[in-house]
């Protein structure tokens, strides 16, 4: 079994072929569930979680600095494609290896953040997308898929919309 432990290296594209220079980190979404409270008489109050619903996501993009490289194109769709290599331990021979873990997304930027400014300091300027679209893979394999207008709900690998998809046919 493979154990991750560090990521070696990455790298962002815009439209798939354009490399996004100057990046320092990425922050990915979190996937979470949309919950309604739901109370009554003889249940109490509890957590319905919506297992084919999520709430917005965001994606946060920390640059070195700030430059060109950070004009991303005002109100348009943003399509980005992030390669990592994972690296770790293989648990039963105990060799290291590097393990493929590849983002696509789609959204529009949300906010700009200028960084700070100081003689001598680092900048790191950050821009958060709204996603309409993400899909993680790991080792080619798809782990999450969201698009929100298309009715695609994929978590662990699992298609969570499918249920739904059969009653509304």
């Amino acid at each position: 079994m493979f154990l991750a432990q560090v990521i070696v290296d990455a790298i962002v594209r815009k439209d798939g072929s354009n490399e996004i220079v100057g990046m320092g980190t990425v922050t990915l979404p979190d996937l979470e569930n949309t919950v309604e409270e739901v109370k009554g008489l003889g249940i109490g109050t509890h957590e319905h979680v919506i297992q084919n619903l999520f709430n917005s996501m965001t994606l946060q993009l920390k640059f070195t600095g700030i430059s060109k490289n950070i004009n991303l194109g005002a109100g348009k769709i943003l399509n980005l494609v992030i390669q990592a290599s994972t690296g770790g331990i293989e648990t039963d021979t105990h060799e290291m290896e590097e393990k493929k873990i590849e983002i696509s997304c789609k959204g529009h930027v949300k906010k700009r953040t200028g960084g700070e400014l100081g003689r001598g300091s680092k900048n790191e300027p950050e821009i958060e997308i709204a996603l309409s679209y993400y899909k993680l893979e790991i080792d080619g394999e798809v782990s999450a898929e969201i698009d929100v207008f298309n009715r695609i709900a994929t978590v662990d690998g699992e298609d969570v919309y499918q249920k739904t998809k059969s009653i509304l046919s």
